[in-house]
């Protein structure tokens, strides 16, 4: 059986989407539009109708093989691929059928990981069927990466009083977006929800001490990810990562305006060496205190008690990426100890915040519970998955994607079973396993 194609009149303009029986589905709609290392300006409209039953562009990017671990755990299916370019600013929709409730379905939205230099919105683990049809709009959203997302340059700052954070810009005009079109898919503007893993996780805690998402957000959930006391990577200033990229283009020397001018493909060339370059200075791409998406790092932001009363979820894996003497085991993982301080500094400024921690060993190798396994669980994909999961592995799925709506919906996790907000003295763990 074919796709059952429908067609939507928006303020926008008329788009078509797929009509799934139990749930709506609209790929690669335009939020925005944004010149090389300028901020996004939200798209307007368009004329004719908008295609919303194929897969946009994602950004340029590196690509695993299936050589690579990564390469063969999530991309390994050319289906879920997409054209490439820095002009990349597409999200996707997945709508309940089901009667909305009073003021419209709460919102997910969704920031994948991948570094900063990966990733894009519609990998084959994510999926929002399960979502939506517990009655959550479930959105994700493609930013630029790289180069093209975080590049610092003194020139770019003479120019517009500040670089860097282009990628969390494009995050922040998706918000926008939704919270102006979003009840024309039938979905409550102020029930938003943000949640992303690993460099997800890392985007999701900066639009949290952002002052430009204030007032838009009522819950945030970070994934196997967080900069709080540098745990996975230190928020560095605007004018450190300045003087990077001067050093090293100066180096190669290339000027600023021969990079605005430069082909996507010849400046992406120069992705790896730069990150190597950094790399060699203890730097990486990601955001930036700039003064303007961030005001002051994340420390001093959310230990000066200046993070919004919205609901908190935390979180990572046994074997997660950072580890301390490479074995398993709360007491060696770092990013435990990350999300364990979050969640208790959180709870002592009397906010909501829940912390899990994902411990089931998946089959197939001997990388037990590893950084981005859970994905698998949190998007009900676990039948996409190469490795033989079980009918168990199905109903932790269940369990979690229950937890996971009900945040959504009433900012506690309980969907099934007590759990609990941590405490300042005293931490409340939910652990998941199969049975």
């Amino acid at each position: 059986m074919g796709k059952i194609i429908l067609e939507k009149q928006t303020s926008m303009g008329k788009l078509t989407g797929i009509d799934h029986g139990d749930y709506l589905e609209f790929r690669g709609l335009r939020y925005a539009s944004a010149g090389r290392w300028q901020a996004p300006r939200l798209t307007e409209g368009w004329e004719g109708t908008w295609d919303g039953t194929v897969w946009k562009k994602k950004c340029l990017q590196f690509h695993l093989g299936p050589e690579e671990f990564y390469g063969r755990e999530f991309y390994d299916d050319d289906s879920y691929e997409a054209p490439e370019s820095e002009d990349c600013q597409f999200l996707n929709l997945y709508v309940p059928k089901q009667e909305g409730e009073p003021g419209g379905f709460p919102v997910a939205v969704w920031y994948h990981g991948g570094g900063f230099i990966n990733g894009w919105s519609h990998e084959k683990e994510f999926d929002g069927a399960g979502y939506a049809r517990r009655g959550v709009i479930l959105v994700t959203v493609n930013y630029r990466l790289g180069l093209f997302g975080f590049l610092c340059h003194p020139g770019l700052t003479h120019r517009d009083g500040r670089s860097g954070n282009y990628g969390i810009l494009d995050q922040i005009a998706a918000l926008h977006w939704i919270r102006e079109h979003i009840r024309e898919f039938g979905g409550n503007a102020d029930r938003i929800s943000i949640f992303g893993q690993s460099a997800g996780a890392i985007s999701v805690q900066t639009l949290v001490c952002s002052p430009l998402t204030k007032g838009k957000l009522c819950g945030a959930i970070m994934q196997s990810g967080n900069s709080y006391k540098g745990a996975l990577r230190k928020t560095e200033s605007m004018e450190t990562m300045e003087r990077c990229a001067e050093e090293y283009f100066k180096k190669e020397g290339i000027g600023l305006e021969e990079l605005v001018r430069m082909e996507e493909k010849q400046l992406f060339a120069y992705t790896d060496p730069y990150m190597q370059f950094m790399g060699e200075r203890g730097l990486g791409y990601g955001p930036v205190v700039d003064g303007y998406v961030l005001t002051a790092g994340i420390d001093e932001t959310a230990e000066g008690g200046s993070l919004p009363d919205i609901s908190y979820m935390a979180g990572c894996t046994e074997n997660d990426m950072l580890l301390i003497g490479g074995e398993g085991g709360f007491e060696n993982n770092r990013m435990y100890a990350a999300n364990r301080d979050w969640c208790q500094l959180l709870s002592g400024q009397g906010k909501g915040a829940y912390f899990y921690y994902f411990t089931r060993k998946l089959p197939g190798d001997d990388s037990g519970a590893f950084h981005a396994c859970d994905l698998w669980y949190t998007f009900g994909t676990t039948a996409r998955c190469w490795r033989q999961l079980t009918e168990k592995d199905a109903a932790l799925s269940e369990r979690m994607m229950d937890c996971w709506s009900s945040f959504f919906k009433k900012g506690r996790p309980d969907a099934r079973e007590e759990w609990k907000a941590c405490e300042k003295d005293r931490l409340y763990v939910k652990t998941f396993d199969i049975c």
